[in-house]
């Protein structure tokens, strides 16, 4: 119950708040990740669960935010900051 309940507010979120930021103050979707994190805690949620699955997604979105330095690896596999 739980669990759908989270599901369609992130569809919700989704569908109507996210596309209207976009279209009323023509906001561009940058996102440093190939899945955005909504879908991103959507699926969570599907696979591990309404708990597990937020906190998941909650930890994701605390990456997606400009003063969380994105840790990537060079060609010789250290690591950069």
């Amino acid at each position: 119950m739980i669990k759908k309940f989270l599901i369609q507010t992130i569809n919700f979120y989704q569908i109507f708040i996210s596309t209207s930021f976009k279209n009323i103050f023509g906001m561009i979707t940058i996102c440093r990740f190939d899945v955005t994190c909504s879908e991103y805690a959507k699926q969570e949620i599907i696979k591990n669960g309404a708990l597990k699955g937020s906190i998941n997604g909650f930890k994701r979105f605390l990456k997606c935010q400009p003063f969380y330095t994105l840790q990537t690896t060079n060609h010789t596999g250290g690591k950069v900051v």
